[in-house]
């Protein structure tokens, strides 16, 4: 791989020698996320979803933290069936040919020595910990690289999870309805776009073949005083804004 050529344990992260890696540090939070270098946006998106609950998050690990021998238990109920999946701190990381690429928005990609793939800001190893032992449970970090929220969903929590495809402009029966009955129950939502996704934003701000969080639903009048459900969504990349109608420059606000 062209930005990898070893794994190294957590504590040997560059930033471990100020700031020992530990499973939790402090709270969980959605913004703790960053995807790395795997294509599973689903996952992240949905590791972020439960992260709005941190006890749902917490759950998912048999102790909050690791033993002597760096080992860590992640319950998961793969295809519904629950299994706790064991993993050490062992990681990929990034080489030195990192220093050589900049995201489209100039930040950098990574940094040489710390995880190629999913992790969390600030050495805390709950994310890293949570894909690998996905990755170990589906048979290699490669096999998970593209998938689907809703079944993610519920490998990581054991609840029924439910799926709606549906193209551009058809409206499917009850669907909104769901969308405002999971927020009141507190369920966790994700949505998906189609396409292609190339790490590049369309017209109106979206990642096609794309994950993001779903967060809230609101119905509100449009300037000429129609009602418009609107969905507020949340990119697991933490980048990128919604530029179409409604936005914060649109013109189909109410005065």
């Amino acid at each position: 791989m062209r930005f990898c050529n070893e794994w190294r344990r957590a504590t040997d992260f560059p930033s471990a020698r100020s700031n020992t890696p530990e499973l939790f540090k402090g709270g969980i939070d959605p913004n703790d996320i960053k995807q790395g270098m795997l294509g599973d946006c689903y996952f992240v998106a949905a590791l972020a979803t439960l992260a709005e609950w941190e006890k749902r998050v917490k759950k998912i690990y048999v102790s909050p933290k690791a033993n002597q021998a760096q080992v860590f238990g992640v319950n998961l109920y793969k295809d519904g069936i629950f299994q706790t999946v064991w993993v050490d701190n062992y990681f990929p990381v990034f080489n030195e040919a990192v220093d050589s690429v900049r995201k489209a928005n100039g930040e950098e990609l990574g940094k040489v020595g710390e995880p190629l793939f999913a992790a969390a800001y600030g050495n805390e190893l709950w994310v890293a910990i949570a894909e690998k032992a996905y990755a170990k449970a589906h048979g290699g970090y490669v096999i998970i690289a593209g998938g689907s929220c809703g079944p993610t969903l519920r490998d990581l929590c054991g609840a029924p999870a439910y799926t709606y495809t549906f193209e551009a402009g058809e409206e499917i029966p009850g669907l909104w309805e769901k969308i405002l009955e999971g927020e009141n129950m507190n369920y966790g939502m994700s949505a998906g776009s189609p396409g292609l996704d190339e790490g590049q934003y369309n017209d109106h701000g979206i990642v096609p073949g794309h994950a993001y969080s779903l967060l809230a639903g609101r119905t509100v009048n449009d300037k000429n005083g129609y009602r418009v459900n609107l969905v507020k969504l949340r990119n697991p990349w933490k980048e990128g804004e919604w530029n179409g109608r409604f936005s914060d420059s649109s013109d189909d606000w109410t005065p």
